[in-house]
């Protein structure tokens, strides 16, 4: 069995925190880390890999298929937003396929507040297309992650560690009103009731996070 990575691991990374039945071996390919292993427990070892590290995925094995990313250079460019999906390209959600997505004709700045996308928020889209002689990849968000996370009020913090996101909370006038969602390991929802509203919430949170991302899902 084999699994690639885009996060550098060692033997050494591995023995000192797993103890399974399993031959394996590890071989660097460019950015990316091959693990080839077999044995009684390596269905556990796959899952441990899966969860650990960030799987990898070649330009040349990279399909028109779901994938599962993080945006990356958010509002930098004003013709798209990037993704990084593990590859050695990142993909473009570009202009136009934003406003196919959404509708109206906004600039691409004007989508991310509108829809609260951060640097760092984890995001699953379709690959639309993949040219491999000038190493470009084309996505859009698929609409399944659509349906879920984006709507109106709901609060997106991205880049922060589940803990200090829930201490943060926990420690706030809005303990009671706020509920957390997870997306990833390092990206949540906060959803409000009552009248709790979300720009009090991004100003108050985000003085205690500071390293943490915040957007909010509609006109506010």
């Amino acid at each position: 069995m084999k699994i690639t990575l885009i996060d550098k691991i060692t033997k050494n990374d591995i023995e000192e925190n797993i103890d399974l039945n399993i031959t394996y071996s590890i071989k660097s390919i460019g950015k990316f880390m091959e693990i080839d292993f077999e044995g009684e427990d390596k269905d556990i070892f796959k899952q441990y890999l899966l969860s650990t590290y960030r799987q990898g995925f070649p330009l040349k094995n990279l399909k028109q298929t779901k994938y599962l990313g993080k945006l990356v250079d958010v509002g930098k460019f004003g013709y798209g937003i990037y993704c990084d999906i593990g590859s050695e390209k990142d993909a473009l959600i570009d202009l136009n396929t934003l406003r196919k997505t959404f509708g109206g004709k906004l600039s691409t700045r004007q989508y991310i507040s509108k829809y609260g996308l951060v640097n760092g928020l984890c995001v699953e889209v379709n690959l639309t297309q993949v040219k491999r002689g000038i190493e470009r990849v084309w996505a859009e968000l698929s609409s399944e992650w659509i349906e879920t996370f984006l709507k109106e009020g709901t609060i997106f913090v991205a880049d922060i560690e589940e803990d200090l996101l829930k201490n943060a909370v926990a420690h706030s006038p809005f303990r009671d009103s706020i509920v957390i969602g997870r997306i990833c390991s390092t990206s949540f929802t906060l959803t409000c009731s009552g009248r709790t509203e979300p720009p009090g919430v991004v100003s108050y949170l985000g003085k205690m996070l500071r390293k943490a991302r915040f957007g909010i899902v509609g006109e506010y």
